[in-house]
């Protein structure tokens, strides 16, 4: 809450600037005395403390518009500075940077409109609505808004680029659950830029997905071919903009390409292999066909894999998208929901061959039931029950396969099983490591055609489906366009998701969304690295771009640069800065096959003496945070992988 006494010198200091020389009468549309300045500063001020405080809302963050542009976003969205900018327009930018309720807005417009100033009514009414165009898409209506305009947005982050990389993601959207209408949006993203979010280009709604790709590519395929042409202006610059790639699921990959599906009998979009049949179940080979290359796709050199539609050639391939080397198979799609979903579920099925025990099952459970304490909070979930595993999200079987699984079978599952998960584990994590995935790629691709390979044995040939023998092509898309993380449609589910929140007005979908997205920032918020003070000024946290450590468990244990494991007990912020803390004890590879776990991977076995010395560590020495699972005695180290390239 804002005193009374703070709100006084807020509002004194308001009125000393606008009466200084800021134009009064061109922001408010007249002209007042100073005190009926002081006065409606007040009122407004009165009104939205109280609303807003009503819809628990951070009233003191939510008002500090009054405040100069000393605020991060002030230059941008003070009610009251720039003089360029309309009451309405600082209105409705304040109302979405802050998300303040509709009833709080409206509350806070009563006031404004009972001091005679200009404004709308409603929340609803303070923005006046863009002009777009919905065309008919059959079976369905298109909205564009626009790849140049997006990417105005984010030209501040943009500056100093030379050229910039974009990534673009198309997938299918269920909105209702009792009608089968739903959205295809195709959103973009800018691949060597850490500090934007993916943004909507167009929007498609219907019955149905598109009937015509090329009919619904046509307005985003348009206007790409002028950016990749011209490039765009970032300040006084022209930066170069270029595709890296397509990243969709195996549905939405065969819709933009015109392939078959996954599920035909050339289904694979990276090789010629042929599937066959096993009662109902279309099996694949466990070995890669002859590769298909994008000269080969263009040349329609593999007939049966083509689609015969009314669009034989893409506006993607007039585009010269390589349609096989810059639409990789999605990482989150084909592994977490895909490979590791089907190991646990017939690891615990009925009809499995290499189904374990009730016993086991619940001894599995309780396991990782168990490591839910020793979470850190960079994870988004804690694990689960297997009873939940048909619920479980895409992130807790990526956890799962890169972390916890391999300390929670151990001792329950066969040798043979577990030797085989291990293999999709080092690999995946192989491939995911920024700063040698590319020394990785002969190893990992070794790991996953034994795999592979031995998928049939453990499981049985009839479970060897389009997914299993997809993994085989995953070292191939990271050649092509880098390593995991950077190519996974984690980034694009989740804004599909925030699509999917938006308040729809069922009989004005595309309007609805279009006018919400209109205001929408696509640049992340400045991460404050280094040490995190209290208002007290005793240290939180040491924060990083990509991990924060804290002196409390779990999140205190870190890796060094010279191969160092400690707990944290505390930090100093002196001389650059320091953290005390013990050293572990007794570090041991977890597995040795097969790699050795802790000289490729740094997974270890390690203790924590009670009876220690600490040691005060310049904090600049720290390389990884650690994830700490317990195993028998003893507990397991695991370093986060999106802190395996710490740069502040």
């Amino acid at each position: 809450m804002i005193s009374k006494r703070h709100k006084r010198r807020l509002v004194k200091k308001e009125k000393e600037k606008l009466l200084m020389g800021l134009n009064f009468g061109v922001n408010f549309g007249l002209q007042r005395s100073e005190q009926e300045i002081g006065q409606v500063l007040e009122n407004a001020f009165d009104c939205a403390q109280s609303s807003v405080s009503s819809m628990h809302n951070d009233s003191a963050d939510a008002l500090s518009v009054v405040e100069s542009g000393e605020n991060a976003c002030g230059d941008n969205l003070s009610l009251l500075e720039n003089s360029r900018i309309s009451l309405r327009q600082k209105l409705q930018n304040w109302r979405f940077q802050y998300n303040v309720p509709r009833r709080s807005v409206d509350s806070l417009l009563v006031i404004l409109r009972s001091e005679g100033l200009k404004l709308p009514k409603s929340a609803d009414s303070l923005k006046k609505k863009s002009k777009f165009v919905i065309r008919t898409v059959c079976p369905g209506t298109y909205v564009h808004i626009g790849l140049s305009q997006q990417l105005e947005k984010i030209a501040s982050s943009l500056e100093g680029k030379s050229e910039i990389y974009l990534d673009f993601g198309i997938d299918g959207l269920p909105l209702f659950k009792s009608s089968k209408r739903g959205l295809w949006p195709i959103l973009g993203k800018v691949a060597n830029e850490s500090k934007t979010k993916p943004f909507p280009i167009g929007i498609y709604f219907g019955p149905d997905k598109p009937a015509s790709l090329n009919n619904f590519l046509h307005d985003f395929a348009y206007e790409l071919s002028e950016i990749l042409q011209d490039g765009i202006m970032v300040g006084k610059n022209i930066v170069d903009v270029k595709i890296r790639s397509f990243i969709c699921d195996a549905p939405a990959r065969a819709f933009i390409c015109q392939t078959i599906q996954h599920n035909g009998f050339e289904g694979c979009s990276k090789c010629t292999a042929k599937a066959w049949k096993i009662g109902g179940t279309t099996v694949y080979p466990t070995c890669r066909g002859e590769p298909k290359t994008d000269i080969g796709f263009k040349n329609r050199v593999y007939p049966k894999y083509h689609k015969t539609t009314v669009d034989p050639v893409s506006e993607l391939e007039k585009l010269n998208v390589g349609m096989v080397s810059q639409v990789p198979l999605d990482p989150m799609h084909l592994i977490d929901l895909g490979v590791t979903k089907k190991v646990l579920t017939l690891l615990i099925d009925d009809k499995s061959c290499s189904k374990i025990k009730k016993e086991d099952v619940l001894q599995l459970s309780e396991k990782l039931l168990s490591f839910a304490p020793y979470i850190i909070k960079e994870f988004a979930r804690k694990p689960r029950s297997l009873d939940e595993v048909k619920r479980w999200k895409a992130t807790e079987f990526r956890q799962f396969v890169l972390y916890t699984g391999v300390v929670a079978l151990k001792g329950i599952v066969s040798d043979d099983f577990y030797y085989h998960f291990t293999l999709l584990h080092c690999a995946y994590r192989l491939l995911s490591m920024e700063e040698n995935y590319e020394s990785n790629l002969e190893p990992a691709k070794a790991m996953i055609d034994d795999f592979v390979n031995f998928f049939p044995s453990i499981f049985s040939e009839k479970n060897v489906t389009y997914n299993v023998h997809s993994v085989l092509h995953i070292t191939e898309c990271v050649r092509d366009v880098g390593f995991i993380p950077t190519f996974s449609a984690y980034c694009f589910e989740n804004y599909l998701q925030h699509i999917k929140r938006i308040d729809n007005n069922p009989s004005k979908v595309l309007e609805t969304i279009y006018n919400k997205l209109q205001n929408e920032c696509y640049v992340l918020k400045t991460v404050d690295v280094g040490f995190q003070l209290s208002a007290a000024g005793v240290i939180k946290c040491y924060k990083t771009k990509s991990f924060e450590l804290t002196a409390q468990f779990p999140n205190n244990f870190c890796y060094t640069k010279t191969k160092v494991a400690y707990v944290i007990s505390s930090f100093v912020n002196e001389n650059g800065g320091f953290f005390k803390g013990k050293r572990l004890t007794n570090c041991e590879s977890f597995y040795k096959m097969p790699v050795d776990s802790m000289k490729s991977m740094c997974i270890f076995t390690a203790a924590v003496d009670p009876n220690a010395e600490e040691q005060l560590v310049p904090i600049s020495e720290i390389a990884y945070k650690l994830l700490q699972l317990p195993y028998m005695d003893s507990f397991v180290y695991f370093p986060l992988l999106s802190s395996s390239k710490n740069v502040l």
